[in-house]
């Protein structure tokens, strides 16, 4: 509510949507897990459709609202001191690093035992196809696609993102379908 009725990034129609969606949270708050709660304000964060206005993760934004103090002399109503009642750590992530390049996801990093798949194209995650989860994966950020995609990299790699939306079981694991910059399916 104190987000909402700060932040002026919101359309009419979208400021609608995060209402009824903050409500729908708030109704089914007490039977998910903290980590699921996270998701979903994010998500709903993101309805501004702004690459600015999202979550952070509390080291970095009170790092901002830190720096902000310090040029503008006052603190911004936008930060707020106080230590958060639930603390949720870093999503974890596989260790498969991928960018977007144009519209696919492409493997950036891996361990070194897997390298063979550096620069592979992700065509399914879990299963799922890229093209019908493309729209999931760009509800994590608001802004251009280019923005959204690179958001939508980080939620590739994040078991519990991806479970948290439907697009996977297990909180500790994805599995990828890739084809290699050779034409093989792995």
């Amino acid at each position: 509510e104190e987000f909402l009725a700060g932040d002026r990034s919101f359309s009419t129609e979208a400021r609608a949507a995060a209402d009824a969606r903050l409500e729908r949270l708030e109704r089914r708050a007490s039977s998910i897990s903290a980590e699921d709660f996270t998701i979903e304000l994010c998500r709903i964060a993101a309805l501004s459709d702004n690459a600015h206005t999202g979550c952070l993760p509390n080291w970095l934004g009170r790092e901002i609202c830190r720096q902000w103090a310090v040029i503008e002399q006052r603190s911004s109503t936008g930060c707020d001191d106080r230590e958060p009642t639930i603390k949720i750590g870093e999503f974890g992530t596989v260790p498969v690093q991928l960018r977007p390049f144009l519209s696919d996801f492409h493997v950036v990093a891996v361990r070194e035992e897997d390298s063979d798949l550096l620069g592979a194209r992700v065509v399914a995650v879990n299963g799922n196809a890229i093209d019908d989860i493309r729209d999931v994966l760009r509800s994590f950020s608001g802004g251009k696609v280019a923005s959204r995609d690179l958001k939508a990299a980080e939620v590739l790699a994040s078991p519990h993102r991806l479970r948290a939306v439907g697009l996977g079981k297990r909180t500790d694991s994805v599995t990828y379908q890739f084809v290699t910059t050779t034409g093989n399916s792995v």
